[in-house]
Formats: C-alpha cells, structure tokens, sequence
C-alpha cells in the first residue's frame, strides 16, 4: 500500500526519504555516464539535505547528473533518480519506490539505452480540470481574484506601477465599494477592455487604445501575481491524484483550465516512477544550449531519452489551455520558457540583461527569472495567460497549438471526466472543442460539489452518455471503488 498520505505537504521525495531514514546526509553516490562520445564515467556524489554535493556544490537531484553530463560536454536532461546509485548498486528510484511499498521492478539491468515514448492510439481517460480543483489545495477561484488584488497588503503589487494603473481604470470605469466587500468581476473587467480591442477603438482621451492596451497587460500581471502567491506549496489533492494515475492506469492525459502550477509540483513524487510530463508544445528547455541555465533544462518527451533496458517510461500530457504561471514566452521567436522553479512575473518597469542564465555564484535558485530575456533575440518575455473573458483572443500560436492537441486527445479517449469544472459561458471556445471532439460512444463524468440543475444543464448538451458524481476532488479520490471505475481501461 501506498505511504502517500504519511507525506506530509510540501515535501519533495529526497526530503522524505531522510527523514524515514533510507537515505544519509553524506551518503556517497554514483552516477555511470556512457558519453555520446563512447567514454564510460563514473561520478560521485554526496548525498545532502537539498540535493547531491558534485564538484563542491550542491544542485537537485536531476540537476547534479546534468552537471555531470556538461562535464564531458554532452547536452542533454537527465532524470537523476534513474541515473544516481547507491554504493550497493540501488537506483534512488529503486530506493523511493521500497519506500512507497512497491518491488523495484529493474534491480537486474545496469544497461542505459534510449527509449521513446509510447502513446496509445486511444486514451483511456481525458481528465479536464477547472479551478474548483486546485481550489482544494488554495488556488483562488476566479470570483475571488479581483477582490484579492484591489484589497491588498502586499507592497509589491500596491506600490507598483501596473497596479497604479489599474485602480485608475476601475476609479473611472465602475462602481466599486473595497469597505463594503463589492467588486468588479475580473470576467468584467477584462471583457470590457476587449471591447475596445477588437473593436480598436479608444475609450475617451484619457484611455486610448494604447492606454486600453496597456491596462490589459497590467491586468494580467497582477493576475500572476495573486495566483502565484497563493500557489507556493505542493497540492496534496493532486498529489493524490496522481498516485491514483500510478496505481489503476497511466493511459490518461490531462487537460487544465487552471494557470497555477499544483498539478506539475505534484509530480515531482513520479520522477522517481521514470515518469515525464509532455507539456505538448515546444519549449525552449528543450534545446539545453549555453543560453539556458541546466536548472532549467528539461526532458523531452518527444525525444528517446535515457532509461534502463527494462523499465519502460511513462509520459503524460498536460496540456495547459490557459497559459502557465511558470511559462514565459517571447513574441519574436515565439518560444516558451519553462521556468519550473520561479512562478512570479516582474511589475516593475526596468529592464533585465539575464537571458536566461542564473549567476554561476548564485544560491537563490529561483532569482528573478521573471525579468528574464529570451536568449535567442534578447526580447523581453511576457505573462503566458489567457484572461476569462467572453471575448477571448484564441489566434495565440501557443494556444492554436494546446487547441488543437486538446481536441485530439478528447477525440481519443473513451471517457472524459471534468473535476471541478462548471463549463462557464465564457469558456464558449472548451464547449466548442468538446462537441466537436466527443464521440457518441464516449462515456462523460462530470465530479462536481455543484448538485444544482442549473449547474447540470449546462453540460447536458455535450452528450447523452453523461454521469453526474456529487463529491470533492478529494472525496471521489479517496473512494476506492468510484476511482477505479473511472481509471478503469475499458
């Protein structure tokens, strides 16, 4: 059985296995290195409380096997926890998984080959969620957005320029009472400035286009800010959700609404399983060129990559409709930049020379990469989010391309289930994509607290094989028999 519960929240695999006591601080490692150059390397390492000590400093667990590797000049992302051993011959991976109650299933093979990815031709589960999901683990709900932000305490965002900005728009554009707790909604504001967008017309003198334009912008900033601020530690739901993937079926894809970053940070206890998250576009992490710091050097999921002979890897797509707290994205080269460690966006309005490299000296891992430059064109990267608004901008290249992957997979798949999603009217484009994608033979869950018939109406049309589950994100996950029937293959 499982000991994900005994995790307590926020705690990353290395951290747990110290404190169970499978692991030592100064316990010696290794890492054996077949080079693209045919060379056989052995490295050693040291296990301490934040990750393994190599060449006198302490990096990640995966981070410190790509130091390892740019030794001997190769470029590419390595899973540390397939490629650290123990001085006995235990994969860390292997010693995570004793811990968690499992056999380790690759003890036998030592080999190193590339492997590809595999994805079925048909998807068992679609899990699409909405924000009544991460709500679970802290992430505000939309309607709680704007209120957030025009009632601040954070110096940050109410001494900063695009905050400034926009408490003039609302002054002057709507009825808003901070002491009587009324507000704006942030799907209103936003649909109104789009007017004016579309439309490319000034509001009066004051507020022109290029004003219209800017308050927009500064919107969204702030946007990233409230959320990310209150998205600083592990999601336990999904967390539990994705032991669940692991344990009734890994034939799943998933599809968010959501900007925060719960569901990915959750992940981080499947690493150890040779699990890898598919983002579905192209990221510039991709590339592990000189440009970008190795910290944020990530697997490819769309490329063989290193794994032991008989242990096949898993890839699961997350597919991020919405944009990413932690995406960065040039409008030049038109390129995203994972940036997993620094979920922030700057307000200020200077302007940054990093390009994507953190100081060699630096201990503060997650530093400013939000004022970073893309390394290619030295263009400042902007926010990666798509406002809620009845008039959404869906011509993004980023976007088209989630689209367009969203609608296969929920093509593929024989069930779809929506975990705390409403399927609210301004996300008219998610209904669009599901009456197109869904087939009559596709069985439909929706997982919601919501039992009003107004809340069922508004999924009814989508199909005649629906199914209404009264229960909490963590209510359906923890009920045995109704989370093997929606994880079950056929």
């Amino acid at each position: 059985m499982s000991k994900i519960n005994e995790i307590p929240l926020g705690k990353m695999p290395l951290d747990v296995l110290l404190d169970a006591g499978y692991l030592e601080v100064g316990q010696k490692v290794l890492f054996r290195y077949l080079s693209e150059a045919g060379s056989q390397e052995e490295f050693s390492g040291y296990i301490q409380k934040n990750g393994i000590e190599v060449f006198g400093h302490t990096y990640s667990i995966s981070y410190a096997a790509v130091y390892c590797v740019e030794k001997v000049g190769d470029q590419r992302a390595v899973n540390g926890w397939m490629a650290w051993q123990t001085e006995d011959g235990h994969y860390l991976s292997e010693v995570y998984q004793e811990f968690m109650g499992g056999k380790p299933t690759f003890s036998k093979s030592k080999n190193y080959t590339e492997r590809f990815f595999h994805y079925p031709s048909q998807r068992d589960v679609v899990f699409i969620f909405g924000a009544g999901a991460s709500y679970a683990d802290g992430a505000p709900l939309q309607k709680d957005i704007l209120p957030l932000l025009l009632d601040t305490d954070d110096p940050e965002i109410s001494n900063s320029v695009p905050y400034s900005i926009l408490c003039d728009f609302i002054e002057d554009n709507f009825a808003w009472d901070k002491k009587a707790g009324q507000f704006p909604t942030l799907e209103e504001v936003f649909g109104f400035l789009d007017y004016f967008i579309q439309k490319r017309e000034s509001l009066n003198r004051k507020y022109s286009l290029g004003a219209i334009l800017e308050i927009k912008e500064a919107l969204i900033k702030l946007t990233h800010c409230i959320v990310s601020s209150t998205t600083s530690s592990t999601g336990n739901v999904y967390r539990l959700f994705w032991e669940a993937v692991y344990r009734y079926n890994t034939n799943i894809s998933t599809i968010t609404l959501n900007y925060d970053t719960y569901l990915e940070d959750a992940f981080f206890h499947m690493f150890p399983r040779n699990m890898y998250l598919d983002y579905c576009i192209n990221l510039a992490n991709y590339d592990h060129s000189d440009d970008i710091d190795v910290r944020n050097w990530w697997v490819n999921p769309r490329e063989p990559i290193l794994s032991l002979d008989n242990l096949e890897p898993i890839s699961i797509k997350l597919i991020k409709i919405h944009g990413s707290l932690n995406w960065k994205y040039c409008n030049c080269c038109n390129q995203v930049l994972l940036t997993p460690l620094d979920k922030g966006i700057d307000l200020g309005i200077s302007k940054a020379d990093w390009q994507g490299r953190l100081p060699d000296d630096s201990d503060d891992i997650c530093a400013r990469i939000s004022n970073a430059r893309c390394s290619r064109d030295e263009n400042e990267f902007q926010t990666m989010l798509v406002p809620p608004s009845h008039l959404k901008d869906l011509s993004h290249p980023i976007n088209s391309r989630l689209f367009i992957e969203s609608a296969e997979e929920i093509r593929r798949a024989r069930k779809v289930v929506f975990i705390g999603y409403s399927l609210p009217e301004a996300d008219i484009h998610m209904k669009a994509i599901l009456k197109k994608s869904v087939r009559p033979e596709t069985d439909i869950f929706v997982v919601n607290v919501d039992k009003s018939e107004q809340f069922k109406f508004r999924f009814k049309g989508l199909s005649k094989r629906i199914n209404f589950i009264s229960a909490s994100f963590e209510n359906f996950l923890e009920d045995e028999k109704m989370a093997e029937q929606i994880f079950s293959r056929a």
